[in-house]
């Protein structure tokens, strides 16, 4: 038998490690339904202060809140009256620490880092970004009992909090203290090139790739595909119009990266948030965010050198015309909340039964942009044509994460565009093979069309409030039945995108210098999205004129 040329082991190499990230997805859901637990779980877990011997490093990307691990705690002062937390956030350097909460509420600090307001002499911040070289906190030395000049935080984001006890403050005890961090600075954009903050969902993967210390360490100008990511990148930075008006990015990262996961789980998530596949193949990593790539190379049948498996159909468990799932954004304080349900109403009528499936996006901080995800994701489980099958040395040419053409008139295939799943190379009877399987795609896959977004639809969570609450439009006195109305503008203070409802108020009136009785109808929130019940309350009216009146009215929400 004659030797292998060094070019064909060194290929047979490269195909041995490419990684297919949609079976690690369905392994990783897989694995946590088997232990009982969710990324929505493990992200509830995030928001909270926590303490144990040992906790895993965490890097932030992009916006998002995170609890604080304890680190250090020590008090001080007359009777013990003032606590100190030393809690780490994450791993540097980012940005910085933009926000406190206590609980749910919001602490506001001065320049100087004292609270102000509710909190004024009660408590003092002081922060660090986890940059090179950074200074201790002085006052943490001078103050909490055990703290050195020597305790830095060497790459660590992370918060020196005072708080002076107080039973009216704190009835409960001590707040569970978290914060909000805008993520790494240090993400490098090849495109220009530059590092700088970003929550870039192609280049968040590319940064993570590439880390020393704490990450899978590639060298990113030798095993990373430039090309490949710039281009990823460009799709992510994409505006996207909004039924509402303006636009928001098509693909962001927004999210807490744990680094006691298995690196594969890892980049699921980036993968995830940007609909798109990585791959390593022939030495280097190459990215591709969601969008459809006409693909430029052709398989016909004349290249297959084997039997070709076909399946046109794929099981009920593995399509679906439903997508419901949750995001975290701090519209609702970045508590994991469901996204509006994505419904193919075409394959809905196909299959006679809604078929549902779950996804978490977690990292994703839009509800629109969750939408554009499930609907790729629904998209692509309806494609069934699925064909494994040997082929001769030209396959060489298919690139993994890159589309291709197939030809096959025996089964009615012409350039069908099919998506490369799986991709490995062998040698039988001195002839190398090619194996691949391809799966149907389309373009229709990543069409969007800017209504479908229901931004509209998209009600947040918390107190609502009435816009202009000083202010009602004139009411118009009907003479003959004695009633007045009014169309009342409302928005939702915590809506999504600025979205408003109408009311319409009817009060009426027995005669003059008679308190109003006022009628309300109900305006109720889609089931989908809080489930809760909106009402108007208007007050007595007081008469302006004989034509016109105004009143004051509330507005709030019943559970």
């Amino acid at each position: 038998m004659p030797m292998i040329p060094a070019w064909v082991a060194y290929v047979l190499i490269a195909a041995a490690m490419v990684y297919s990230y949609t079976a690690a997805q369905q392994a990783k859901k897989a694995a946590q339904r088997a232990l009982g637990r969710s990324s929505t779980q493990e992200k509830r877990g995030l928001l909270y202060q926590s303490r144990a011997s040992s906790q895993p490093r965490r890097l932030v990307y992009g916006r998002t809140r995170i609890g604080g691990l304890e680190v250090y705690l020590g008090s001080s002062g007359n009777d013990n009256e003032y606590f100190h937390y030393i809690l780490y956030w994450c791993e540097g350097p980012v940005v910085g620490v933009e926000k406190i909460f206590f609980d749910d509420e919001e602490v506001i600090f001065d320049l100087s880092g004292n609270a102000v307001g509710k909190y004024a002499g009660h408590v003092k911040i002081v922060n660090r970004r986890g940059v090179t070289g950074q200074a201790v906190i002085s006052e943490a030395v001078a103050e909490l009992p055990g703290w050195t000049t020597t305790d830095i935080g060497v790459n660590c984001c992370y918060s020196w909090i005072r708080v002076k006890f107080s039973e009216s403050l704190f009835p409960n005890g001590m707040p569970s203290i978290s914060s909000v961090i805008q993520g790494r600075d240090d993400v490098i954009d090849y495109r220009v090139p530059i590092a700088a903050y970003s929550n870039n969902a192609a280049l968040c993967l590319a940064h993570y790739l590439s880390l020393e210390r704490i990450g899978p360490d590639i060298s990113p100008y030798y095993e990373l595909d430039q090309t490949t990511l710039n281009a990823a990148a460009n799709v992510c930075d994409e505006n996207v119009s909004l039924s509402t008006g303006g636009a928001e990015k098509r693909y962001t990262f927004d999210g807490i990266i744990q680094l006691d996961e298995e690196p594969e789980s890892i980049i699921e998530s980036f993968r995830t948030a940007m609909a798109g596949t990585a791959v390593y193949s022939g030495g280097r990593w190459r990215i591709y965010a969601g969008v459809y790539i006409t693909p430029t190379f052709e398989l016909t049948e004349d290249m297959i050198v084997g039997p070709v498996n076909l399946k046109t159909k794929v099981s009920k468990s593995d399509k679906y015309n439903t997508a419901k799932g949750v995001y975290s954004s701090e519209l609702f304080k970045w508590q994991p909340t469901d996204f509006v349900a994505y419904v193919d109403t075409t394959a809905l009528a196909d299959d006679k039964e809604e078929l549902v499936t779950d996804i978490e996006l977690i990292n994703t901080n839009s509800p629109t942009r969750c939408r554009r995800i499930a609907k790729i994701d629904t998209k692509r489980s309806r494609l069934s044509r699925t064909i494994t099958a040997d082929f001769n040395v030209e396959a060489l040419r298919v690139q993994p994460g890159l589309p291709v053409l197939f030809t096959f008139a025996r089964y009615g295939f012409n350039q069908l565009p099919m998506d490369v799943l799986e991709y490995g190379m062998s040698i039988q009877e001195n002839q190398i093979r090619v194996r691949l399987t391809l799966r149907e795609t389309s373009s229709d896959v990543y069409a969007w069309i800017t209504a479908e977004d229901k931004a509209s639809e998209v009600v947040a969570g918390g107190e609502p409030s009435i816009q202009d609450p000083n202010q009602v439009s004139p009411v118009l006195v009907d003479p003959s039945g004695g009633s007045y109305s009014a169309d009342v503008t409302v928005s939702l203070a915590c809506a999504t995108i600025g979205a408003t409802i109408k009311y319409q108020i009817v009060a009426y009136q027995a005669d003059e210098g008679v308190a109003w009785t006022t009628y309300t109808a109900p305006f109720y929130v889609p089931k989908d999205l809080s489930g809760a019940s909106l009402w108007v309350y208007a007050t007595k009216a007081t008469l302006t004129d004989s034509a016109h009146a105004r009143y004051d009215y509330e507005f709030y929400d019943e559970v």
